[in-house]
């Protein structure tokens, strides 16, 4: 092997200066069209990415790649982006093997690779003598997902930390296809004895259980009974705010009156406008603490008084674990671009605070809310992720176009494979029920931007339903949803146009009975919510439905957009048109003025540029200034 030669392949730019050396004069040229796209997409320097297969294959899965990849359907758009990361990826390999970068381990990967899915292939769905099915009908997918995300790898030589860092590299809706087939891998391993031709190709030893991206939650049925109490108490004192007691005695002793009830209302807390989001966030910010102090949860189980866990011990040791853990989990996003952090110490400070618990509490508290390490400039801000995404939009009209267009795009994907049901595996018809789903949520979330816990418990029937269909002919669609279940306890009523209804009725006559239909196991028997879970009585899990909201944002392109960011999405889109209009966009969103100027209002500055530029060319009509996009 030439080392020389190798080094020279370190970047897509030295790829892309071999490409007339790989290829015909015609290819050539098409190769360097694409490699020319990889800038556009990713606004990166070529000259700054690796010239690694898995490195191109991490960052592409990424790239909201909506409008930029057309076809005369959204398959053939999709189909159009994946031939594109494939010509990269080919041109990857063929430059390092140019180079002297093929070694024989790729090749062995490649072989040992194709001898597994030809045997699973030629056994699936099969029986023994004893008539036991040898191995499950379609087994072979889940090979070739592996081949397809793990080539580079032989798989004897495959170890869990090798799989868990392929996983999280994936986008969102692929994760779970993939956590199957390492399962379907580690059922091979385990009955290697039964699988002779392959047997010296697998792994030695299981693959999983792969952890999952979340921790394991707290259970706070767990703790003793005085810890629970205490807890308990401690949230609504939170919740009820102290109001300073009145001295009887001091007017008779000559203090002002009117100044002494000044002091007591400017001590008094204001009301809270809805405890039960207020008593879940007090949770959530003493799970997190209890997470990362007590790592082993049993620990934690043994404490007798919530005091015991909120001390400033306890934080110190908490935000410096979580830090750490910023730092070296490839999921979690740095400190500096989110205030999730910031959010949950402003809520234990409260508690701390109300509840007159030791001055050293509040002190680290914090001491660690204005650290320079842990403080994020995204406080009370959008994160650094979703303003990235924002701004995409802000500036390419043709992702919006994607986005108006989206929840119909999905329908019409899901109608064709409804109209041929009975030939989908369970697998696909997976899918087509998380696509249509989607596209359902899409539409309402265009219609009126909700909160993710607000599109989960949706009610269709019921003493009030939140969604009620249309009368009558010249009528429509209604959502109306009571304070009680808002975030910030205001009511969100409106009438919903008819193309939102048509996709939403599209998801209640066709999806939502196969989604019944596929969880009849479970004996869901009730009719209360559009999406309904899979547990009687209860709505859909927030993670189930995420599932299949990523499965049809990744179809369009939109990679990397959640439910919550279309509440963003829709305020900018509006702002774009009517710059410094917060009041509606507080209507729109159910939200305050003030809270939405404090997320927009940086986009006045854009709005303010436009302006400027129309003053000029009114002096200099030769300038042309209005309507870049910087």
């Amino acid at each position: 092997m030439n080392e020389q030669n190798v080094n020279r392949v370190n970047t897509l730019q030295d790829v892309a200066l071999l490409l007339p050396q790989l290829y015909s004069e015609s290819s050539a040229k098409v190769y360097a069209a694409a490699f020319n796209r990889v800038e556009k997409l990713t606004g990166q320097r070529l000259a700054h990415l690796a010239a690694e297969e898995k490195a191109w294959a991490d960052l592409s899965v990424k790239i909201v790649w909506a409008g930029h990849f057309k076809g005369r359907t959204q398959q053939a758009a999709v189909r159009a982006f994946e031939a594109w990361r494939g010509k990269i990826t080919a041109a990857i390999k063929r430059a390092r093997a140019q180079a002297g970068g093929a070694s024989d381990s790729s090749n062995d990967a490649s072989r040992a690779w194709g001898l597994i899915f030809g045997y699973v292939k030629e056994v699936e769905n099969t029986y023994n003598a004893a008539g036991i099915r040898v191995l499950p009908n379609m087994a072979s997918l889940s090979i070739s997902n592996l081949r397809a995300r793990l080539q580079e790898h032989t798989p004897v030589n495959l170890s869990t930390e090798i799989v868990e860092a392929t996983l999280l590299a994936l986008p969102s809706d692929k994760a779970a296809t993939f956590r199957r087939s390492i399962r379907f891998l580690d059922r091979l391993i385990a009955e290697r004895d039964k699988h002779a031709p392959i047997t010296q190709l697998l792994p030695k030893r299981p693959l999983g259980p792969l952890r999952t991206l979340r921790d394991a939650p707290i259970v706070w049925s767990q703790f003793p009974d005085s810890f629970q109490n205490s807890l308990a108490r401690m949230i609504d004192f939170a919740v009820r705010g102290h109001t300073p007691s009145y001295d009887p005695l001091e007017d008779r002793l000559g203090a002002d009156p009117l100044a002494s009830r000044r002091a007591a209302r400017k001590n008094r807390r204001k009301p809270v406008r809805n405890p039960d989001v207020a008593r879940k966030s007090y949770k959530a910010a003493l799970s997190w603490l209890a997470r990362h102090r007590y790592p082993d949860r049993e620990t934690a189980y043994l404490l007798s008084d919530v005091s015991h866990l909120l001390t400033a011990d306890t934080v110190n040791i908490a935000v410096a674990r979580y830090v750490t853990r910023t730092k070296e989990d490839a999921v979690l996003i740095d400190l500096q671009g989110t205030s999730s952090l910031g959010s949950y110490l402003a809520t234990l400070s409260t508690l701390a605070r109300t509840n007159q618990l030791d001055e050293t509490v509040l002190h680290a508290i914090e001491d660690a809310r204005w650290n320079r390490e842990t403080w994020s400039p995204y406080a009370n801000e959008m994160s650094a992720e979703r303003e990235v995404f924002v701004k995409k939009i802000d500036r390419d009209p043709e992702i919006i176009r994607i986005i108006l267009k989206g929840p119909r795009t999905l329908m019409q994907e899901a109608q064709r494979d409804f109209q041929k049901w009975d030939q989908l595996s369970s697998h696909a018809r997976a899918r087509t029920l998380h696509i249509s789903m989607a596209a359902a949520v899409l539409a309402l979330q265009l219609a009126r931007p909700l909160r993710t816990k607000n599109i989960n418990q949706l009610t269709i029937s019921g003493t009030a339903p939140q969604l009620t269909a249309p009368r009558g002919k010249g009528t429509q669609a209604w959502l109306d949803i009571s304070r009680a279940t808002v975030k910030n306890s205001r009511n969100i009523e409106s009438a919903l146009p008819g193309s939102t209804w048509e996709v939403l009725s599209f998801w209640m006559d066709h999806g939502r009975p196969q989604w019944l239909e596929m969880h009849a196991d479970s004996k869901i028997t009730n009719d209360i919510y559009l999406f309904p879970g899979s547990i009687e009585g209860q709505p859909i899990s927030r993670q189930t439905l995420n599932t299949a909201w990523n499965h049809g944002v990744s179809y369009l392109g939109l990679t990397g957009m959640t439910p919550h960011m279309m509440r963003h999405v829709a305020a900018t889109m509006f702002l774009a048109r009517h710059p410094g209009q917060y009041g509606v966009v507080a209507d729109l969103l159910g939200d305050r003025p003030e809270t939405i100027e404090a997320f927009y209002a940086r986009g006045a500055g854009h709005a303010a540029a436009q302006l400027f530029a129309e003053a000029l060319e009114e002096l200099d009509p030769n300038l042309k200034l209005r309507g870049r996009k910087n």
